[in-house]
């Protein structure tokens, strides 16, 4: 074993504990993962605002149709009334009519009749509208909404899940580098020699104070050929 083991050795275990270390940082900042979902979910934030806005603009265009529809009833209700009572309702005297003021009449209750249509067709359209947007169009937004943030979770988890097995791969080496030099340090070389005193840098000792009485244990090519000082 050659005087540069330890300090390869401990390169790689800084090395390797550097990258526990930054995984370990990395595992707490999600935040390129959810800079990648975030547009989208953005986006149907907005989808949904919007429809809903649109859906409380027509219930205001309702509102104002209803009314109308009902000052249209008042009308027709005085127009049929016309029709109906022929007499005066004070002194019963049948009222004189002319023809013209029959047609005039009869003209504003068949437009009344019409407009009145009118707005009952527009009424009905603008709530199938609302259904449409409430029932189906938002529904849909908030679903795909919920499908979204669960894929956002999913890949939170899946990635977090890879960090810890990277993490846990990781210890694994770092320990099996902490045996080696363990092994290096203590058990081949007794850094307890005088040679080794003060043991303020290992390499330095070991290459200009160093002697064959600081070897405890040889290995070649991965077997020991001198243990504890015993062949």
């Amino acid at each position: 074993l050659n005087s540069l083991d330890v300090l390869t050795h401990k390169n790689a275990l800084s090395e390797l504990s550097s990258q526990k270390d930054s995984i370990l940082w990395n595992n707490n900042n999600d935040t390129a993962i959810r800079e990648k979902y975030k547009s989208k979910l953005d986006e149907l934030d907005q989808q949904i605002s919007e429809f809903r806005n649109k859906v409380v603009d027509l219930k205001t265009e309702v509102s104002t149709l209803e009314f109308q529809r009902n000052t249209t009833n008042q009308e027709l209700t005085t127009i049929n009334n016309w029709f109906i009572n022929d007499t005066c309702p004070t002194c019963h005297q049948k009222l004189n009519r002319t023809d013209n003021d029959i047609k005039l009449n009869t003209d504003k209750r068949d437009t009344l009749n019409q407009n009145l249509n009118s707005i009952v067709e527009k009424i009905d359209l603008l709530n199938n509208q609302i259904l449409q947007l409430n029932s189906v169009d938002i529904v849909n937004l908030e679903e795909l909404k919920v499908k979204v943030n669960n894929e956002l979770s999913s890949e939170l988890a899946k990635d977090k899940e890879n960090q810890n097995n990277l993490v846990s791969d990781l210890v694994n080496k770092i320990r099996q580098e902490e045996e080696i030099i363990s092994t290096i340090e203590n058990k081949i070389i007794d850094i307890n020699n005088y040679a080794f005193t003060p043991n303020i840098n290992f390499l330095s000792n070991l290459v200009y104070s160093a002697n064959s009485s600081c070897v405890e244990s040889v290995i070649c090519n991965g077997k020991f050929v001198m243990r504890n000082r015993v062949t």
